[in-house]
């Protein structure tokens, strides 16, 4: 995977954390102000997706 690849599976993965944090506080008003909710999925669902992508796949190392 190249890091751009990696950039794209981390983004694709927070959006689609923080559009459903934000759709169940809308839904359930479980946490005040929605915006907040997404906000907060975004990080956590994009550094879940960082730390998968850069820790448990790594780069492989290109011989020169």
């Amino acid at each position: 995977m190249t890091d751009q690849q990696k950039q794209k599976v981390v983004n694709v993965a927070g959006f689609c954390g923080g559009g459903v944090f934000f759709l169940l506080n809308i839904l359930t008003g479980a946490v005040p102000g929605g915006y907040v909710g997404g906000v907060a999925g975004f990080i956590i669902f994009g550094g879940i997706a960082a730390f998968v992508v850069y820790v448990l796949m790594p780069e492989e190392k290109k011989n020169p």
